[in-house]
């Protein structure tokens, strides 16, 4: 299992030698969370939540489509991977960057 540290908002991938096994990203800093609850997940199921008491309908469907952008995102570096590609160089780098901040932008 190979692990790499990516110099990018704290982006960790472990990534087998084969593509026949499964590997794992994780990341710190760049999901939205509830302001209730702290989960990136709840969308007013948390304990006492009320639609429009901490989050207005807008911003909670934002943060659910921004977090589901960032999963995707997150999926396809530990694909590439996966599959070879140099997730290190900085080209690509530049690129999840750049849609990091497209999905922050457009959703």
């Amino acid at each position: 299992m190979r692990i790499v540290k990516l110099p990018v908002h704290d982006i960790r991938v472990a990534f087998p030698s084969s593509v026949e096994s499964s590997g794992s990203i994780c990341c710190s800093g760049l999901y939205e969370f509830c302001p209730k609850c702290g989960q990136q997940s709840c969308v007013w199921s948390c304990d006492g939540a009320h639609i429009g008491e901490v989050e207005t309908k807008e911003q909670v469907s934002g943060r659910v489509a921004y977090n589901g952008a960032v999963d995707g995102i997150m999926s396809m570096i530990l694909a590439h991977a996966i599959s070879g590609i140099d997730v290190e160089s900085p080209a690509y780098l530049e690129g999840i960057e750049t849609a990091l901040q497209a999905a922050g932008e457009n959703i």
